[in-house]
């Protein structure tokens, strides 16, 4: 500097100052260079981490999707497993019902078993009666086989009557015979006697005559009694026509009786068959009901099923709004590192621009410095 004129010796140091300005100028557009290069890649950085969020809201998107379309599976899973309850409540029914067709198909046999003991015990009481009717006919029959030898008996008591007035006509007869033997003894003891004799003749012949009438009298009871006899023997045999015809109609009600008692066992055994088929149907409906009931059960657990697919679905929607969420989230930081980005680019041009600035006014300083020297 001490070789310089006055005007050098005055403007060096200012061109050199204005040199340093100029590097420091070119230092400060540097360190904004930096500094933007620092906010470009703290933008990269952000944006970096907005795509890693947005990627993480994807994801938990893609999740939501997954757990919805699980919960519409368990929806559907569900629903299916209500269907099939359904249908297990309706098979449940339909065997209820069948229980019931079977139990009133049971009441039916055991009403008709019923009717047929009934029946039959009225064949029975039928067939009782028919016996106690040819008993009755038998005891009327021996009645009158009684009656008969009654008559019988009666019609010999007038034969014998008969017989004893035939004898004592007889009786009689020989008497006045005697009589008139006597009268003619008489009539040859004398006129007197013999008309004494003739008298007693005459009253002899008329005991005789009245023998004879009494013989007659006991003709016609000997007659009358053999006809009485033949009349109680014609009533013995009417009345055993009557005893057989009443054996033969008790032995026939007894028949009635016991094709009665078969019916009636027949009858008792139909009862016990409906019966057997009632309990039969009551099982079957009973079976049904429990059928019913598990398939109200496999129908409400599908229900649940249901409610839990549901669930799970709006989980999943809402984990699917929560990943969107997420994802606008991430875009929004991704858009905000953009943006920071593009401020540090903005920032690394601004400090590059001072940098050439600061570059332009060194060498301007040093072509300055090269025009002092």
């Amino acid at each position: 500097l001490g070789t310089l004129g006055p005007f050098e010796s005055t403007l060096g140091p200012l061109w050199a100052l204005w040199v340093l300005l100029g590097q420091l100028w070119a230092l400060w557009g540097q360190l904004w260079a930096l500094w933007g290069q620092l906010w470009a890649l703290w933008g990269q950085l952000w944006a970096l981490w907005g795509q890693l969020w947005a990627l993480w809201g994807q994801l938990w998107a893609l999740w939501g999707q997954l757990w919805a379309l699980w919960g519409q599976l368990w929806a559907l899973w569900g629903q299916l497993w209500a269907l099939w309850g359904q249908l297990w409540a309706l098979w449940g029914q339909l065997w209820a019902l069948w229980g019931q067709l079977w139990a009133l198909w049971g009441q039916l046999w055991a009403l008709w078993g019923q009717l047929w003991a009934l029946w039959g015990q009225l064949w029975a009481l039928w067939g009782q009666l028919w016996a106690l009717w040819g008993q009755l006919w038998a005891l009327w029959g021996q009645l009158w086989a009684l009656w008969g030898q009654l008559w019988a008996l009666w019609g010999q008591l007038w034969a014998l009557w008969g017989q004893l007035w035939a004898l004592w006509g007889q009786l009689w007869a020989l008497w006045g015979q005697l009589w008139a033997l006597w009268g003619q003894l008489w009539a040859l003891w004398g006129q007197l006697w013999a008309l004494w004799g003739q008298l007693w003749a005459l009253w002899g012949q008329l005991w005789a005559l009245w023998g004879q009438l009494w013989a007659l009298w006991g003709q016609l009871w000997a007659l009358w009694g053999q006809l009485w006899a033949l009349w109680g023997q014609l009533w013995a045999l009417w009345g055993q026509l009557w005893a057989l015809w009443g054996q033969l109609w008790a032995l026939w009600g007894q028949l009635w009786a016991l094709w009665g008692q078969l019916w009636a066992l027949w009858g008792q055994l139909w009862a016990l068959w409906g019966q057997l088929w009632a309990l039969w149907g009551q099982l079957w409906a009973l079976w049904g009901q429990l059928w019913a009931l598990w398939g109200q059960l496999w129908a409400l657990w599908g229900q649940l099923w249901a409610l839990w697919g549901q669930l799970w679905a709006l989980w999943g929607q809402l984990w699917a709004l929560w990943g969107q969420l997420w994802a606008l989230w991430g875009q929004l930081w991704a858009l905000w590192g953009q943006l920071w980005a593009l401020w540090g680019q903005l920032w690394a041009l601004w400090g590059q621009l001072w940098a050439l600035w600061g570059q332009l006014w060194a060498l301007w300083g040093q072509l300055w410095a090269l025009w002092g020297q």
